[in-house]
Formats: C-alpha cells, sequence, structure tokens
C-alpha cells in the first residue's frame, strides 16, 4: 500500500538523510525540499546538506528556497501533485499558509516522546537532563511548534554509555522502522490520533557553544550528562592554565570529595578526577584546542597535570 504513496519529503541534516535513506527504499519521494547551501565551518565552504546530497545521487528533484513560506514557494509546491509531506527535522517553522497547501496531510518525524522535547535539540536534551528513555514520534503538523496531533510513538532507552552522537543513530533506525506502518496507516485512512498534552510540554531550545562550559559546582551526574549530551557538537569544555580543553568524554567516581569544585584531586593513568559539587568526575578523553583528541593517559604525559591545580 505505502509504494502507491506520492511524497513530498522536507528535510536537511544527518538525521533527515537517515530518515529519506529509507523512504527511498519504501516509496521514493517526488521532490525533497531542504535548506539552501550554505557556508560552514572555519574555512566557510559551501556546505550541501547531507539530504540534498542523497537526494541528488538518488535522481529526485530537489527545491531549496531561501524562504518556504513565500508566494513562489508555496506555488512551486502545489502545482506537484502529491498524497502526503512528511517533514524531518526541516529547520524552518511552516507558515498556515503552506501548511493549507494539503490540510490534514502534512506530517512531522520528531525525535522525542511529544509533548517532551519540543524544538530543535531533543536528543541532546533528554541526555543532558537525565532521562533514562527517549524515543519517535509522527505528529501531524500545525502552526504551533511540534504541538498537533500524535498518530504514532515508539520509545527506546538511553543507555549510561550512549551520548547525543550514538542517540541520533539510534532514532534515525527507529524513525526508519516506523515508516512503511505510518505510510501504510495514512494510505488506508486508519491512523489514530492523540491529542498531544499541553501540561505536560517542555522545550528543547537551539544549543549554543557557550552552553558547553562546564561549572564544577553543579553534581557529578550532571556533568556527566552534560557531556554526553553535548558531544560532538558542541562539546563541553573547561579551561587549564587560560588553555581551552575539550571534555569529550567522563565517569563518575562515587567519593564525596571536600575539595573545592574544579580543583584536580588525582591523576592517574585511568583518568584525571576533578571534585565536584558533591562528588568526583573521572575525565577520561580530552582534547586541547587545535590538538587531536588524547585519552587521560597520553594527554597527561604532554601536559603535566598536577593534584591541587584548579579547572573552571
Amino acid at each position: 500500500m505505502s509504494s502507491r504513496c506520492k511524497v513530498v519529503f522536507m528535510g536537511t541534516p544527518d538525521f533527515a538523510a537517515g530518515i529519506l535513506k529509507r523512504l527511498i527504499e519504501v516509496s521514493t519521494p517526488i521532490l525533497v525540499i531542504t535548506q539552501p547551501d550554505r557556508p560552514a565551518g572555519r574555512g566557510k565552504k559551501i556546505k550541501v546538506s547531507e539530504a540534498k546530497e542523497l537526494a541528488t545521487k538518488s535522481g529526485i528533484e530537489v527545491f531549496s528556497p531561501e524562504n518556504i513560506n513565500s508566494d513562489e514557494s508555496i506555488s512551486f509546491v502545489s502545482t506537484r501533485e502529491f498524497d502526503l509531506i512528511l517533514v524531518a527535522a526541516y529547520g524552518k517553522i511552516l507558515s498556515q499558509r503552506f501548511l493549507d497547501i494539503k490540510p490534514n496531510a502534512i506530517f512531522n518525524i520528531h525525535a522525542s516522546l511529544l509533548p517532551k522535547y519540543r524544538g530543535p535539540a531533543p536528543i541532546n536534551w533528554a541526555i543532558i537532563n537525565g532521562d533514562d528513555k527517549t524515543g519517535i514520534t509522527f505528529q501531524r503538523v500545525v502552526y504551533k511548534l511540534d504541538s498537533g496531533n500524535i498518530v504514532l510513538r515508539r520509545e527506546i532507552p538511553i543507555l549510561r554509555e550512549d551520548n547525543a552522537e550514538t542517540l541520533h543513530d539510534k532514532l534515525v533506525d527507529l524513525g526508519s522502522d516506523m515508516l512503511s506502518e505510518f505510510l501504510e496507516r495514512f494510505m488506508n485512512n486508519s491512523l489514530d490520533e492523540l491529542p498531544q498534552k499541553e501540561e505536560e510540554a517542555s522545550y528543547a531550545p537551539m544549543l549554543k557553544k557557550e552552553d558547553g562550559r562546564l561549572d564544577f559546582n553543579m553534581s557529578a551526574i550532571s556533568l556527566f550528562n552534560r557531556i554526553r549530551g553535548l558531544n560532538p557538537w558542541p562539546s563541553t569544555f573547561t579551561f587549564y592554565n587560560g588553555t581551552l580543553i575539550k571534555i569529550l568524554s567522563a565517569d563518575i567516581y562515587d567519593r564525596h570529595n571536600p575539595s573545592e569544585p574544579g580543583t584536580i584531586i588525582e591523576v592517574s593513568e585511568r583518568g584525571i578526577y576533578v571534585s565536584t559539587a558533591d562528588g568526583v568526575l573521572i575525565i577520561k578523553r580530552l582534547q586541547k584546542e587545535g590538538r587531536n583528541p588524547l585519552n587521560a593517559k597520553d594527554f597527561i604525559s604532554g601536559t603535566p597535570i598536577k593534584p591541587g591545580e584548579k579547572l573552571g
């Protein structure tokens, strides 16, 4: 049934590309709408979105307007014949005029268990906040951000060893696995709709580089979760003797320490032990700005950190 569904797909980053890859297998979209090419990185080289790259390789028409809500964009999409618009991390709010192109047939794939973590960074904030589960929600798109009725939802556990990158990949797989069921239900007009409970809603704001600065006055578990949730981007960091140090992975040492937060209390091959508000954080992998990532053993062989010194 899903093979007869004519889909317009809207998405931009690697999350969208992962979903698009599976969609191509089950119901190749007639059009992919993605953000325009943008300068990115230190060199400001023009970057093609992951979704556009995949669509181009697959021979699918691509539309990359500067303003998806303009008269020209709405007219362009309106001329196409299709059954469904499927959105996954497109990156822009759709106007009511755009939504009126295909009333009741525009759906979004969101990487959280809505209504929790509406917004652009649900994967990161679920880890930062110490949640033990997350998931994928297919929901009807309305003008209010991520607030439409839920039509399909599945959950997975967040493991202690997960970071934002590993959880992202698991959620891409989950969303991809749900596509066939969603498309079949849509074509059969058998979607069950569940209104979201506004009193349970929360927001996952866009991440900024400064969100990564570690405050050792926080608890050890909060620091541990922040390191996981901001890996690989924007990554967490601190300062040692004025030098920025990225903290890439860590663990918790279950022992109270009376030292002032941020104090290095032990240095060993296992890691750099740092006092926090309520315990000890073990820094296991780190990186000086402009250098390669190193495990703690290799890092301290070139940077003689000593107990009693401070981070922060």
